[in-house]
């Protein structure tokens, strides 16, 4: 580029020294001189340079501008610098396009994977920015970086296009790429999944587009006017495609030879119809692939909501131009005026994801669209289409999906069909109201070729045929014939008969019959055509001109004459066909509920328990909304005595609970509200708030006019701010128009005309200063006295639930005992009006000054909430949200105290309130208050009972106050005293609030109907019920009794003393609600409800008991625990019906007897009275994978030692003791059982040892000697070797103290007698021995032994008999009393004389399970730590495996499954150094060196007795070995490595891989298998199994550890619990074993817990007097423990490791678990191998990408060994629990994110 700058500052330069030369030689001949020859040269030098660069400028300049017409030829340097500076300039402006053209490509770019666009979203928003840098170059040099990036763009452009990136260049290009962008978006481009969208990049227009440009000339079919067009609604109504009959079908359901569908049957198989067949081919890229739910829900959640609306219409009306979408959207409600650019931009990301297909249509310059074969697919998935939130529209069953290519005719049939509908949709809505033309829209249906649509006319309706020409008219049809503008009806054309033919051209709609013949050029009068329509009042307030009889003009019927199938309701298309109203949920409409006179003939008590009855919701608004009319047509009132009713307070309260449930009855409340002034919510009377309420509503939704009468007058008489000029301006406008806008109601204008005058007088109207004019003292004391009374109410904190630390804080601040507020509410309590000054500046800082008034500032209060909650935060440093409804709640406590001191400033301001026009005032209010007088009756007489309950209730409020009373009533609301269903305030107040509004039976819209349908009763009444036990609902409401009392105020009713069964009341509220939760837990632990259910319920109950105890009423509690309760039952009967259903299937395909049995335990665990759904659940696995197998979970007595001698054998024997208990054990012991054992026959050894063992037994101290002691530990099966005596006194001492010396079981056993490792391997030498004498209670007893301060447990001989009660208070005793207890074995005269009867190795086991269930702290269970020898309970197949020298070299398996109490087992059995046999275990934790493992294992081998000196490789370590081994050292070695992931996996990168574990392998073969190596571990070690390059192949398959089998998990849990004196049931058994999944670990939990309860919760749970022990286990204490947030997570943390042993098997579990979120219905019978591959594929998971079909089989049947999965049926699987979707994915977003993650760690 030149640098024109430059050239001309040279050109100046050189002009300077010729101008300067040239002045030089002017001055000299100036001067008479003459120039020197040298000057002259030097002057034609400077000239010449000068004259060389204006010709280089001037050639530059002809040369860029060469092309150019006008060139210049003897121009200045200047012009020709312009010219080099323009073409520059122009030269860039070209650049400048073409790198924005080449950007606006890029960021066109687009990837249907998810990854791999947001890998692309950074570079595309760079830009972007860039985009609009460009814009702002107009002149010089494009900037470096700009260059650079186009650069990068362009080579990334080329690999877009490249098809195969195959040789040296396509490498380069990558490398490069690889260097720009990052590698996710350059593997993106090697997989090709990048394209350039086809949509237009240039950029959208901003021009606004109105209807009219969206119906454009189709077919000779006008467009719409723009001001038909309506605003969105409320609802969503169908445009219906009906289901077929035999001579109908859906819309464009023409089943092709290939199965798709087209229009009008035009088919491969018809070439009539497709001969010379138009054919188009789609601008965008469609690509078949499987419909995949998930993945759509998220691509349409990220386009918006257009999207929701868009895509229901291709549903119900096949194809569509853009245009076209747009107005049926508009029609429907479903778009604003200037949402065309959203609608175009949404159809183009519709087409780019593959859901639309975009056509050039080709008659005009539209682009038409339909659904994919993948959008149609998806659209029709179960989880799709069942979405009630998803979609704005009902979907329809229309399939025309498009093709890459396909044939023109059906979409332009489709666009002209549908532009045919578009008119005649017009045409309604220009000549019917928005409730009839929305019924006219749900009337459409799709009859074989054409729409059927309904027409009102001339009090007729007709179901239309809709086309575009006369041809094919039928007798006895009717139709509607778009015509256009210059078409007239052909010539010779006679109308058949009995047809009636309507023709609608240029939006009038004229009748051609056989008997009419119209002009067609001539416009029929509008009149004509009658819109008189039976549902024009639904939705406004039901007219009250009704006769007698209940005639009414919503009765009329109004049938359509042609075809009954066009008849709809007003929210839905069902009929009812007989009484009573069924149980679904079903919408209904008013002429429905009318033909069983729901609506006319019931009262309103009738009318609310019917609806509770039936089960309708609020969803139906237009019964709702009638039920609130009659309550208010009923307009009762009555007080008398202690009877109370006022049906207007039913009707707002109920108005308000429908208002929390659904915003569509918000406005009608708030209506309501406001036109009779109720004190039920705090509103404000000002204009912008009124005209809103009133102005801006729905269609459909109008309000009533009585209702914004009444809101206006209120309104004007004391508006919420002076100088209202919104409201007066509104008020006159209203005026202006009265008799349109209050038509019927002119009885009340000349009212009005007076409070439009209120204003001129009083800028603040009749508020409370002004009316104190008028009010006399009375009144003033009066309204003082209620103000008192609320601020002392108010002086309190309040109390509002949000589970956050800071709201304590929060409240204190706001409210506490230093607060302002709390000081201002205790002056108003006290009416200290010296400090009257106080408030006033308070009140101030939350006001502001508006027109010379002062009002509350909702800013300031919000001012004050946030520096508040700041405060709070700091001061806890807590969580910074609170949600609005939190929020509000503490505003609302604020803003009422607010307006507690304004009322108090008002009545205690001595000035007498504001300075108004007296005279004047007074004379309008003399004047307003006569003609209230005037109305009240004629308003009774003459106008309909709704219109007259709201003038009398709005004007008696007026004038009450215009008489002086400035009291607010107080009992408007007491009707709500009568059942207690709404806790309420001090001035009786129901409290109405969303608290409840998601527990289904308790919101409150049900609890307003539940009060409505009680008949009235009075108070006193009430009274006796609040303290009747036999009322569930009221008993215990103490706050609703002392209500009624200050109500009542009777002397003979004392609320005092209700106030004193506060305390009593709570407690037994406590309790209920402590048993509720225990039902709970046990319903979770049964299945019954979900986890997320429980903590749902579980909120639920801590809102309500604060609640609830706020007000005291505990009734009310304890219905809603019984609410709750309905709810828990329904969701498990939901569950119990699937299961049911699957057990059922199963049955009537069984053949197999045994596993039919499995199905029949399957249905008695899920009926009554088990109804234990996990149990039933597990069945139905193990019967899907054909385990018949029983588990032999069933507890007996005879299992059950314990139980055997407290059931069976005490009461005999202790009989017989006592009968001698004179004598000595000795001499009558040894008859006892020689007598018993004589009978069994047994040997004459077995005798002589029982006989041993009762001589044995002391009967006095001084036999108490060292070798009788022996002896009889001998006898009981403990190896004694030694005794001395520790502790003995004189004769006739109580005890004798001996220390016996025991050696303990050795660890190489393979079976164990009992699991008590305390009393066998680990058995601590000496045993402490203790003798008892003489005659001791149970508490002696235990003193006496807790008194030695034992440091073990010790054995305790008594010589006597100590009967069963005495045993149970002994084990009370010692397990409530937590310190100071020595665990002991007490042996008694009873327990001995049964130990006799037995074997001698059988004693110790007996002696164990009948002792330690009574003093004995012993846990034979682990939570951290090796498990015991005795403990090693099963995997018996899996240790012979380990100790067989052929056996795996291998051991994996998730964490915390066994593996080290596996190797830690084996370590014993293997070890046998008196014949050396040796065997050691290693834990390489953290070891990633060779040395570092070498150097472990001679740790340990030193220890184990095999001397090796100091080695630092396995080479060196086996070389060592093998000279010991042939030195006869060792005969056997069994080396154990544990945790052995990291060091293997460093392992595999030696060279070559695995080089340490060769020595092992050798040294193996070298000792003919006398040494053998074990690696364990988790992930890292099963790959080491797998890797081709290991030498672990060569020794065999690799051990996979799982879970436990059920028989094993069953004798590891029951077998312990026996010894400590559990007697469970098999059922209960049964349901702990299912729940623990059969992990191990998890076992060893609820064991561990169990017996944990005996000390910490031995009160909660058990007591002597309840027969313990043996110890049962209660539903309650089950539920605690298996619902527990400890064990759940400690479940899902297993089932998490178990996964974790292969990444695959993770994948794989989440694609099962996608599953379940996405295809429920498959759920039962389990997914599909195919379905599950194809999952892996959309989700993109790289570890599953090379495996073929049968890998996929082979690692899923893996999981199902595993215990993760279950396989119903042949290449079928589903997850063995439901609840292990939690642990694996709680929601398809974190399966998602889990997934990236992982990804992204792999790809790291």
């Amino acid at each position: 580029m030149f640098d024109v700058e430059q050239m001309l500052a040279e050109y100046h330069s050189l002009a300077v020294n010729v101008e300067n030369n040239l002045k030089f030689m002017l001055s000299l001949v100036a001067e008479g001189r003459v120039p020197s020859q040298e000057s002259i040269s030097t002057l034609n030098i400077a000239l010449d340079d000068l004259s060389k660069k204006y010709m280089s400028i001037k050639d530059i300049a002809n040369g860029i501008d060469a092309d150019q017409a006008t060139k210049i030829v003897d121009g200045t340097v200047f012009e020709y610098a312009q010219l080099i500076e323009k073409c520059h300039n122009l030269q860039i402006k070209e650049h400048l396009a073409e790198i924005e053209t080449q950007m606006r490509r890029f960021i066109s770019v687009k990837s249907l994977v998810e990854k791999y666009g947001n890998a692309l979203l950074p570079f595309q928003k760079e830009a972007e920015n860039l985009l609009k840098e460009l814009g702002q170059i107009s002149t010089g040099d494009i900037p470096e970086t700009i260059l650079q990036v186009a650069a990068n763009q362009t080579l990334f452009l080329h690999a877009v296009e490249c098809d195969v990136f195959d040789d040296t260049e396509d490498e380069e290009l990558l490398d490069s790429l690889d260097d720009i962008f990052t590698p996710i978006i350059t593997r993106g481009l090697i997989r090709k999944k990048y394209y350039i969208s086809q949509e237009y990049v240039s950029g959208v227009s901003t021009a606004e587009t109105e209807l009219e440009d969206c119906c454009p000339y189709i077919g000779g079919v006008s467009s719409v006017n723009a001001e038909d067009v309506i605003s969105p609604a409320l609802d969503r109504p169908e445009i219906v495609a009906e289901k077929p009959t035999e001579d109908e079908t859906e819309i464009f359901e023409q089943p092709t030879a290939d199965n798709d569908h087209t229009v009008g049957g035009i088919t491969a198989e018809n070439p009539e119809k497709n001969v010379a067949a138009v054919m188009v081919t789609a601008t965008n890229r469609i690509k078949e692939k499987p419909a995949n739910a998930s993945a759509f829900k998220n691509e349409i959640g990220k386009l918006g909501k257009a999207a929701n609306s868009i895509l229901p219409l291709f549903t119900n009306l096949g194809a569509l131009l853009d245009t076209q979408v747009f107005a049926f959207g508009r029609y429907l409600e479903c778009f604003k005026p200037n949402e065309t650019k959203t609608v175009e931009l949404t159809l183009s990301q519709l087409a780019a994801k593959n859901i639309l297909a975009e056509y050039d249509f080709q008659s005009s310059g539209n682009k038409v669209y339909c659904l994919t074969t993948y959008g149609f697919s998806c659209m029709q998935k179960n989880s799709i289409a069942s979405s009630k939130t998803m979609w704005g529209l009902s979907l329809g069953k229309v399939k025309l999906c498009g093709k890459p290519e396909m044939e023109f005719e059906p979409l332009e049939l489709s666009v002209s069909n549908n532009a045919d509908l578009l008119v005649y949709l017009a045409w309604c809505k220009n000549n019917y109201e928005a409730q009839v033309f929305r019924k006219i829209r749900s009337a459409i249906i799709w009859r074989d070729t054409c729409y059927e649509v309904a027409l009102n006319w001339n009090e007729d309706t007709y179901t239309c045929v809709l086309q575009h020409s006369f041809d094919n008219l039928l007798e006895g049809k009717s139709y509607i014939v778009i015509m256009d503008e210059d078409e007239t009806i052909p010539t010779g054309m006679v109308c058949p008969n009995d047809c009636v033919v309507f023709c609608l051209k240029s939006n009038t709609m004229s009748l051609w019959s056989s008997e009419y013949v119209p002009t067609l050029d001539k416009k029929l009068p509008q009149g004509e055509v009658n819109i008189e329509n039976p549902i024009e009042c639904v939705g406004r307030s039901l007219p009250e001109d009704a006769d007698a009889k209940g005639s009414h003009p919503l009765e009329k019927e109004n049938p359509v004459k042609a075809d009954s199938a066009t008849r709809d309701t007003i929210e839905g298309d069902f009929k009812i066909e007989d009484t009573p109203l069924p149980q679904a949920k079903m919408i209904f409409s008013l002429s429905e509920l009318r033909e069983y006179g729901f609506i006319d003939t019931l009262s309103s008590v009738e009318f609310a328990q019917k609806l509770l009855d039936n089960g309708i919701t609020p969803d139906h608004y237009y019964i709702f909304t009638a039920l609130i009319d009659r309550l208010i047509q009923e307009n009762k009132s009555y007080r008398q005595d202690d009877i109370v009713e006022d049906s207007l307070a039913k009707a707002i309260v109920l108005a308000k609970a429908l208002s929390l449930y659904d915003e569509a009855y918000s406005a009608y409340y708030h209506q309501l509200l406001m036109a009779i002034d109720s004190p039920i919510q705090a509103h404000q009377y000002n204009g912008d708030i009124i005209f809103s309420l009133f102005e801006s509503y729905e269609p459909g939704f109008e309000p009533r006019p009585i209702l914004k009468l009444m809101t206006l007058l209120r309104a004007m008489f004391a508006p919420e701010t002076a100088y209202d000029y919104a409201l007066t301006s509104y008020a006159k406008s209203m005026f202006e128009s009265y008799d349109i806008e209050f038509e019927g109601l002119d009885a009340l204008k000349q009212l009005y005309n007076l409070f439009l005058k209120i204003s001129e007088y009083s800028p603040n109207g009749f508020s409370v200063p002004v009316l104190r004019n008028f009010s006399n003292k009375t009144a003033e004391q009066n309204l003082l006295k209620q103000i008192r009374n609320n601020a002392h109410q108010a002086i309190a904190e309040p109390i509002v639930k949000s589970g956050l630390k800071c709201m304590t804080p929060m409240l204190r601040n706001c409210f506490g005992a230093n607060s302002s507020l709390r000081y201002c509410m205790e002056i108003i309590a006290s009416d200290r009006r010296e400090d009257r000054e106080y408030v006033e500046v308070v009140y101030s800082d939350y006001c502001i000054t508006s027109d010379g008034k002062t009002i509350i500032s909702a800013d300031k209060i919000d001012a004050f909430f946030a520096e508040q909650w700041k405060n709070a935060i700091d001061e806890i440093h807590g969580p910074r949200d609170l949600n609005a409804a939190q929020k509000a709640k503490v505003i609302e406590h604020v803003r009422k105290r607010l307006v507690l001191m304004e009322r108090w400033l008002q009545i205690t301001d001595s000035t007498c309130g504001d300075s108004v026009s007296s005279g004047k005032l007074m004379s309008l209010r003399r004047d307003i208050l006569q003609e209230i007088k005037y109305l009240l009756p004629v308003v009774k007489s003459n106008y309909a009972s709704y219109e007259c309950a709201i003038i009398q209730t709005a004007l008696k409020r007026i004038s009450e106050k215009l008489a002086g009373q400035l009291l607010e009533r107080t009992d408007e609301f007491a009707e709500f005293l009568r059942t207690g269903v709404f806790c309420v305030d001090e001035d009786y107040i129901p409290f109405v609030d969303d608290l409840f509004s998601s527990y289904r039976y308790y919101e409150p819209w049900r609890n307003a109907l539940r009060h409505i349908a009680t008949p009235v009763v009075g108070l006193k009444h009430v009274l006796q019920q609040i303290s009747n036990p036999e009322n569930k609902e009221l008993y215990d409401n103490v706050g609703q009794a002392i209500s009624i009392c200050q109500y009542l105020d009777d002397v003979t009713i004392n609320g005092r003393q209700y106030s004193e069964d506060v305390d009593s009341a709570r407690a037994a509220a406590k309790n209920e609600v402590k048993q509720f939760r225990d039902e709970l837990e046990l319903a979770f632990a049964y299945g019954r409800i979900s986890e997320a259910e429980k903590e749902d319920i579980s909120e639920g109950i801590e809102l309500a008991y604060e609640k609830f105890d706020e007000f005291k009423n505990y009734g009310c509690l304890r219905t809603f625990l019984d609410a709750l309760r309905r709810v828990m039952n329904d969701t498990a009967a939901a569950i119990f019906d699937g299961l049911k259903q699957d057990i059922e299937e199963r049955l009537k395909t069984t053949t197999s007897e045994k596993l039919r049995e499995v199905l029949e335990n399957a249905l008695a665990k899920l009926n009554e009275p088990e109804r234990n759904f996990v149990v039933a659940e597990e069945y139905i696995n193990r019967y899907d994978a054909g385990n018949s197998d029983d588990m032999e979970l069933a507890e007996s007595v005879d299992n059950n030692a314990f139980l055997r001698f407290v059931n069976s054998a005490f009461d005999e024997l202790y009989d017989y003791c006592q009968k001698n208990y004179n004598g000595a054990l000795r001499g009558f012991g040894c008859d006892y059982i020689e007598g018993k054992l004589r009978k069994q026959k047994v040997s004459a050894q077995y005798v002589d040892s029982s006989r041993a063992l009762l001589r044995s037994m002391p009967n006095r101290p001084e036999e108490a000697k060292p070798n009788n002691i022996l002896n009889m530990l001998r006898e009981l099966g403990f190896d004694a070797t030694d005794a001395r005596v520790v502790h003995s006194t004189a004769v006739g001492s109580s005890f004798v103290h001996l220390s016996v010396e025991v050696n303990p079981d050795a660890k190489d056993k393979a079976e164990y007698a009992h699991p008590v490792d305390i009393m066998g391997t680990k058995l601590k030498s000496p045993v402490d021995v203790i003798c008892l004498f003489g005659r001791m209670q149970a508490n002696d007893i235990v003193n006496k032994v807790c008194s030695l301060e034992l440091k073990r447990t010790a054995i305790v001989f008594l010589n006597g008999a100590l009967d069963i009660q005495s045993r149970r208070q002994i084990a009370e005793r010692f397990h409530r009393e937590k310190s100071g207890q020595n665990p002991f074995l007490l042996v008694d005269w009873v327990l001995l004389l049964h130990l006799a009867l037995h074997q001698k190795t059988e004693r110790l086991p007996v002696l164990l399970s009948c002792s330690l269930p009574y003093t004995s702290s012993f846990q034979p269970f682990v939570l951290n730590g090796s498990v015991p020898d005795e403990m090693f309970i099963g995997r018996k197949k899996e240790l012979n495996q380990i100790l067989d020298a052929n056996g795996p070299v291998i051991v994996y398996g998730g964490r915390q499954l066994g593996k080290t109490a596996l190797l830690e087992r084996a370590l014993s059995r293997a070890s046998h150094p008196q014949n050396k046999e040796y065997a050691i275990l290693v834990r390489a934790v953290g070891f990633d060196t060779e040395e570092m493992l070498v150097s472990e294992i001679v740790r340990e081998l030193n220890l184990a007795g095999i001397s090796i000196s100091n080695v630092h490789s396995t080479r060196e370590l086996c070389q060592e070995l093998r000279i010991s081994y042939n030195a006869k050292q060792w005969a056997k070695l069994l080396v154990l490595i544990d945790e052995s992931d990291a060091m293997l996996a460093a392992f595999s990168k030696s060279d070559p891989a695995y080089k340490p574990v060769f020595a092992f392998a050798n040294l193996v073969r070298e000792t003919g298998k006398d040494f053998k190596f074990v690696f364990a571990g988790l992930h890292n070690v099963c790959r080491a199994a797998t890797d081709p390059n290991s030498v672990f192949g060569q020794f065999g398959e690799p051990l996979c550890i799982k879970p436990l089998r059920a028989s094993d998990a069953h004798e590891l849990l029951a077998k312990p619990l026996r010894y400590m004196g559990f007697a469970i049931d098999a059922a209960h058994l049964e349901h702990i074993l299912v729940n623990t999944s059969f992990y191990p670990g998890i076992v060893h939990y609820v064991g561990y817990s169990l017996v944990e309860n005996l000390s910490t919760r031995y009160a909660d749970y058990y007591q002597a007097s309840r027969g313990n022990p043996p110890y049962d286990l209660t539903d309650r204490q089950l539920g605690a423990i298996m619902s527990g947030d400890a064990l759940n997570e400690k479940i899902n943390e297993r089932i998490r490791w178990t996964l974790q042993v292969d990444p695959r098997y993770f994948m794989l579990a989440r694609c099962v678990t996608y599953l379940y979120y996405d295809n429920p219905e498959d759920n039962k019978t389990g997914h599909s191998v195919d379905s599950i591959c194809e999952y892996a594929y959309l989700l993109e998971i790289s570890c599953l990408e090379e495996l073929n079909r049968q890998e996929y089989v082979s690692l899923l049947n893996e999981m199902v060994e595993m215990g993760i999965l279950v396989m119903p049926s042949v290449d079928h699987y589903r997850l063995r629990q439901r609840r292990f979707m939690e642990a694996i994915g709680s929601s398809r977003e974190k399966i998602e994110s889990d997934i990236r993650i992982a990804e992204g760690e792999r790809n790291a």
